[in-house]
């Protein structure tokens, strides 16, 4: 579920658990995949991005 995006609220509350931290403990290694991919998606966009930057000061040069 927390994969596929549902609320953690909602995701508690299916799984029966009765706050939401338990939810998120016992899932953690979810999490932290989730983490990794997160991680390399966004350092992926920053460097495309100043890839843009580099390349628009070299054409002002």
């Amino acid at each position: 579920m927390v994969e596929e995006r549902v609320p953690i609220k909602a995701a508690q509350e299916r799984l029966g658990h009765s706050r939401p931290d338990i939810l998120l403990k016992f899932y953690a290694h979810v999490l932290d995949a989730s983490a990794d991919a997160a991680a390399e998606s966004l350092s992926g966009q920053l460097s495309g991005g100043m890839r843009a930057v580099e390349a628009a000061q070299n054409a002002a040069v």
